[in-house]
């Protein structure tokens, strides 16, 4: 899954370093109550509600992901956090999992942030470049 060949790894460093960009009312106790399910459903990972997010553990009971929702230059955002980069990177397959059941329930939900079509973007360009 994630992890494998290098755009994947990128792309998992990208979100792990970056968050999910989501709207203020994006709730972790709802996100906590489908994640548990999800848990229990496809039994990869477990997770716990502390006063420091979400909580996951990989199949040994290692704790290997931790999830927050913090404010972060004006906008609120789902950040991810791995005891260290192996640990990380042992886990992908999990994480990615889990990356990946967030952001797909904040779709559901409407709850990510995303950059409106409507924005108008201009670039100079000088004719040396052309």
């Amino acid at each position: 899954m994630f992890g494998k060949s290098p755009i994947e790894k990128a792309f998992f460093k990208d979100m792990l370093a970056n968050g999910i960009p989501v709207i203020e009312e994006a709730n972790l106790d709802v996100i906590f109550d489908c994640l548990l399910k999800a848990s229990a459903d496809l039994g990869f990972f477990d997770v716990s509600f502390t006063d420091q997010g979400l909580s996951f553990l990989n199949l040994d009971g290692v704790h290997c992901l931790t999830v927050k929702k913090e404010d972060i230059e004006n906008e609120s955002k789902f950040m991810f956090y791995t005891p260290d980069y192996n640990t990380a990177m042992e886990n992908a397959s999990i994480v990615g999992r889990i990356l990946f059941l967030i952001v797909t329930f904040c779709s559901s939900e409407k709850w990510i942030l995303y950059i409106s079509e409507n924005t108008e973007q201009t670039f100079n360009v000088t004719s040396e470049f052309i």
